[in-house]
């Protein structure tokens, strides 16, 4: 068997997807794309409600935890990745949220040439085909459907309370410097869930020069000297080695990415002898930088209306699959998380600072296994209104604990450890209260916004932060993108001082998107393949 490709990419995630469709688009480029999950045709994975029964399965999830977090009372926080075809994008919630101007301005200015928000714009606009009400900058001929949701009636009075709350009226919280709420922008097509596989990898699986084996858990990178020449990985439980005559591509994720480049030898010296891994090129950049945003939210209880609490339980339920398999609409056809936008919390801040998600219902975290992993409707009706920082300036970390390839990583995020983010979380949940406070909800609501003993002053709120936040499975940065000496990737996505290695995920971020990672992720991958195709012209040219 013939096991040598140009290129070899790890992980058919958002980026992994993105990258097999875009080099096999030149019949004469052999690509190996390794996965290590399996089919994502499950039904709860097609149905866009569904991902909270595919979170935590570790079918279809790594089943990540974080370890105790230090400033967030040693909580462990669940931190789902996608293992399976389609990666996060086959599990997360489908919301299209590209970012912010400043996000990749600042890339730019940090001295990645060529990730400003004007030369970024273009690959966005190769990747989605929009079906809404905006025009300005969006794209209808790109390959990722993206649909306005359906929205609930208690959506709408969630935007109204904004606008009365003092936020403008919601206009495209894409257009690149984003203000107010509006309406979520999903990645769905007909009822499904429309993820990196169905828009890439599944039109590029016709191409007879992309070969694409699941199962496959990568071990290592195979480096000669300094040269990445293939990978190691463990298949129907026997191991395999694949070489790549042009790059080995990690998109493995920005847990797996810096787990892979560690397992190689690739890391700081002192934490790769600590786990037992010989040093092969010392880089200590890798793992760290870890970014999420932490969501933190509070719910409104109601009455005389419906929420999608009671829709979601009983009778109700059965009639709304029976209403989405004949028609594909109903509120399973939709995300729960209906709204979403941005606001200004610090006076000082360059753009808006917070996203906010609002929902026609209202959840609960519920400890399940190591760590807090279940979000539960309450029974009665209610509304639940949450926000992350969009800047978070507290940094954690990815750290091998064993040279075994299939031990889990040490993960800790630590959220709240910088007075910044503080002032934010204090700031962003009197906001939300303010919202929910608004004349939009009179005659509807049974109580109060949250604990009204977490409101008593700022320290009580910050306390409710620790205790009450969870991440928003946004994690990136871990193989950060620059040219200091913590940074892991040159601007063309390189590893600092090896040859024919490149990472191309959301662990490039230098500093987190103002949004969900999705977005961002296939826009890096955009780029990635027009970087390693400019590569390979210039290679044969020579």
């Amino acid at each position: 068997m013939n096991n040598t490709y140009d290129y070899v990419i790890v992980g058919s995630g958002s980026a992994g997807c993105v990258l097999a469709f875009r080099l096999t688009e030149d019949p004469s480029v052999k690509v190996l794309l390794l996965e290590a999950g399996g089919s994502s045709d499950a039904f709860f994975i097609k149905m866009p409600s569904g991902y909270g029964k595919i979170i935590g399965d570790p079918r279809y999830d790594w089943c990540y935890n974080s370890g105790p977090e230090p400033h967030i009372h040693k909580r462990e926080l669940f931190t789902p990745r996608g293992k399976v075809i389609g990666g996060s994008s086959s599990i997360n919630g489908m919301a299209y949220v590209r970012g912010h101007r400043n996000d990749f301005d600042q890339w730019h200015r940090s001295g990645n040439t060529g990730w400003s928000w004007d030369q970024v714009l273009p690959l966005f606009g190769k990747i989605e085909n929009y079906h809404g009400e905006f025009t300005n900058n969006r794209s209808t001929t790109g390959r990722m459907h993206v649909s306005v949701i359906d929205p609930h009636p208690l959506s709408a009075r969630i935007i109204e309370a904004a606008e009365q709350a003092g936020l403008p009226a919601g206009g495209d919280y894409n257009c690149g410097d984003p203000n107010g709420l509006g309406l979520m922008q999903m990645n769905k097509w007909h009822g499904k869930r429309f993820s990196s596989e169905a828009a890439y990898l599944k039109p590029a699986m016709e191409r007879p020069n992309l070969t694409l084996i699941s199962g496959a858990e990568v071990s290592r990178v195979v480096l000669e000297g300094r040269v990445a020449v293939g990978v190691e990985y463990l298949h129907q439980g026997l191991k395999a080695t694949a070489r790549a005559r042009e790059e080995v591509i990690l998109a493995a994720g920005a847990i797996n990415s810096p787990k892979l480049l560690q397992l190689s030898g690739i890391g700081a010296p002192d934490r790769l002898a600590a786990a037992g891994v010989p040093v092969v090129h010392a880089l200590p950049g890798v793992g760290e930088n870890l970014q999420d945003h932490y969501n933190i939210g509070i719910q409104l209880p109601l009455k005389n209306v419906g929420s999608i609490n009671e829709q979601m339980r009983g009778f109700r339920l059965i009639f709304n699959g029976i209403r989405y398999l004949f028609t594909g609409g109903g509120i399973l056809g939709n995300s729960p998380a209906q709204v979403t936008g941005y606001s200004r919390v610090m006076e000082d801040a360059d753009s808006a600072d917070i996203q906010l998600w609002g929902m026609p219902g209202s959840v609960r975290v519920v400890r399940g296994g190591k760590g807090e992993n279940k979000l539960v409707m309450d029974s009665t009706p209610g509304v639940s209104l949450s926000f992350t920082q969009n800047r978070p300036a507290s940094r954690g970390h990815v750290h091998i604990k064993t040279s075994d390839p299939q031990a889990k990583p040490e993960i800790v995020n630590n959220y709240l450890s910088e007075q910044l983010d503080q002032r934010v979380a204090v700031r962003g949940l009197r906001l939300i209260r303010k919202i929910l406070e608004q004349p939009a909800f009179d005659g509807i609501r049974a109580g109060t916004a949250g604990p009204d003993e977490a409101f008593a002053h700022d320290d009580a709120l910050l306390d409710y932060a620790r205790k009450n936040g969870r991440s928003s499975y946004h994690l990136a940065g871990t193989c950060r993108m620059g040219h200091s000496v913590d940074a892991v990737v040159d601007h063309e996505l390189r590893v600092h001082g090896l040859d024919r290695l490149r990472v191309i995920d959301s662990s490039i971020m230098p500093t987190i998107v103002s949004a969900n990672t999705h977005a961002a992720t296939m826009m890096i991958a955009e780029k990635g393949a027009e970087l390693l195709l400019k590569t390979r012209r210039e290679t044969r040219s020579v």
